[in-house]
């Protein structure tokens, strides 16, 4: 993925009093849905990456062969289930972002 993934600590908004000290910290959640999104297709190609592996479809990388084992794979389908329920995102929703 070429894009950078953002935290949520890049994704705050600080909110000012009138000496400029910052006494909150907002999230529109529009936009972290949207990074959570980004987030489940980037660990969805990752995922891609070490299935076709196992299906012994290695793929070169400067010379090396990338070796990843099943544990990989399946620690990605978790965290993509976990950031699905935790935001309630569809498949819909990825497929049309």
């Amino acid at each position: 993925m070429v894009e950078e993934l953002k935290t949520l600590k890049e994704l705050n908004i600080p909110m000012k009093d009138i000496n400029g000290d910052v006494v909150l910290e907002l999230v529109y959640t529009s936009a972290l849905r949207q990074e959570a999104i980004k987030w489940i297709k980037g660990l969805d190609e990752k995922r891609t990456e070490y299935l076709d592996v196992e299906r012994g479809e290695h793929r070169d990388f400067f010379g090396l062969d990338m070796q990843v084992d099943w544990e990989e794979s399946t620690e990605q389908d978790g965290v993509i289930k976990w950031i699905k329920h935790f935001f309630n995102i569809t498949e819909s929703e990825i497929t049309d972002a």
